[in-house]
């Protein structure tokens, strides 16, 4: 910093910099506001260690609308289970023509020759001593090699007291999972969800039912067993290399994590923290530029005045005449959804009140005594717009820039709510946007809609705090007589 300012300088500008801290130590709303953004910060920086999901990519992690863990400290939640995934044990039924099956961790890989089927059983033990869940799901992967090979499935849920139901069965719902070729070598991911593809349950006379298939298999507590039984039949002889992987049965929670999950079992919390980010990234860089502006202008405009002063002028009634939310949206519909196109939308529209202030600081400076006696010595305009000022305005123009932030973020959360935000980034906005699309207003879940809501207003009651704090200390007509 010493090849910038001289000695005398960096002397007076740290006096004022332990002045404005003296002045603002004593605001304590000032300092209520500045924790709660240091909070908001460190939340912003830490989000890598505070989450362990993607908030675009991980779904499926519990139930949708499920509650957050720490409500099973009331009594009405104390059953309600998290996400279970059992581990598997595999066996093999006894067929003669097979050959081999080398066990994976997730998986198998079978070889037999002939045209005779080959049977594979995987099956989990599990406990259950929860509320039922709403639903349960399996899936897994599947190449077949070689000759022309067909894949039947049936899957079974065996209760406590023994009686076994079958989940699924692709023999009598005379479905044929599709053939492929040692051409064509394929894959096939099959996922049954028991609600969302409403599968039958069988009952021990082969008569289907349509009733909730989690809530009547887990009605009893007890330890439970998934059987997955599927059989590869080739069409034709030869050798035939089976290989099934990324093989899954979980039961997703009714409760996860700190906030809960929405309609797609995602993370609220990450979602949370990670929004974090854009809300102050997009605040403070949209404030920034717009302040920058505004001080320019109203630099220029006041210190030459003439034709430039009137055009600068009316150029500002002009904008701030215009409806800025239709032309945000008209933008946002012309270049696409993007947070760096918002930031500086935002900031274009968001500076002519601070260049009509700064222009009538300036107004007033350009008439004291230092700035004529610059002008008697020689000094150009750039010197004594840059060196006079510019430093004189900067206390008024910190005061906008805190003040301008909050207006910022509800800027972006506001057109993110009504869907012209972008998809690609998590915001406040985007997730108050999916909770009031997907029904989490309408069945008050509480648990979707009030941490972004309340983020987005500590967030922004923290700035506005913090702005009035600097407004009173920079402001003298503001100062409180102690």
């Amino acid at each position: 910093m010493g090849f910038l300012f001289s000695k005398q300088k960096r002397t007076v500008f740290s006096r004022k910099v332990k002045g404005f801290w003296e002045e603002f130590s004593h605001n304590k709303i000032g300092l209520v506001g500045l924790a709660m953004i240091f909070f908001y910060v460190f939340l912003a920086f830490a989000a890598p260690l505070l989450t362990q999901y993607d908030p675009n990519r991980e779904w499926g992690l519990a139930s949708g609308w499920s509650m957050p863990e720490w409500v099973r400290i009331l009594p009405e939640f104390k059953n309600y289970p998290t996400t279970m995934e059992p581990s598997l044990d595999w066996t093999v039924a006894q067929d003669s023509d097979l050959v081999s099956v080398t066990p994976l961790d997730d998986g198998f890989v079978a070889e037999y020759s002939g045209n005779k089927s080959a049977t594979i059983a995987i099956q989990a033990s599990f406990p259950y001593t929860h509320v039922a869940p709403d639903e349960f799901l399996f899936d897994f992967i599947w190449d077949s090699q070689a000759v022309e090979t067909k894949i039947f499935i049936e899957t079974y849920i065996v209760s406590p007291w023994g009686v076994e139901y079958i989940v699924w069965s692709s023999y009598k719902d005379k479905t044929v999972m599709p053939s492929f070729t040692s051409k064509n070598i394929s894959s096939l991911v099959a996922a049954i969800r028991s609600e969302a593809l409403a599968p039958k349950i069988y009952d021990r006379l082969g008569v289907p039912s349509h009733q909730n298939v989690a809530k009547k298999f887990f009605m009893e507590k007890g330890d439970y067993k998934w059987k997955f039984k599927i059989v590869f039949k080739p069409t034709s002889d030869g050798t035939v290399k089976i290989s099934v992987t990324d093989v899954r049965f979980k039961i997703p929670g009714l409760v996860h994590g700190i906030l809960g999950t929405d309609h797609l079992g995602g993370d609220i919390w990450s979602q949370l923290v990670w929004g974090t980010q854009i809300s102050l990234a997009v605040g403070l860089m949209a404030a920034a530029l717009g302040t920058s502006i505004g001080i320019l202008v109203g630099i220029i405009t006041g210190f030459v005045g003439g034709i430039v002063d009137d055009v600068a002028m009316r150029i500002v009634d002009i904008l701030l005449c215009l409806p800025v939310l239709p032309l945000l949206l008209g933008f946002f519909m012309l270049w696409g959804p993007n947070v760096f196109y918002l930031v500086l939308l935002i900031a274009v529209f968001g500076w002519q009140g601070l260049s009509r202030l700064v222009r009538s600081q300036v107004l007033s400076l350009k008439e004291m005594p230092f700035i004529e006696c610059s002008r008697a010595a020689g000094a150009s305009k750039y010197h004594i717009m840059l060196k006079h000022l510019l430093p004189n305005v900067i206390p008024v123009a910190l005061a906008s820039l805190v003040l301008s932030v909050p207006g910022a973020i509800l800027t972006e959360a506001a057109l993110s709510f009504i869907g012209f935000g972008d998809p690609l980034v998590p915001t406040w906005g985007r997730m108050l946007n999916h909770a009031f699309n997907y029904g989490a207003f309408r069945f008050l879940s509480w648990h979707w809609i009030l941490p972004p809501g309340v983020a987005l207003t500590t967030l922004t009651l923290s700035f506005v705090f913090v702005g009035h704090a600097v407004d009173e200390i920079v402001n003298p007509r503001l100062r409180r007589r102690r």
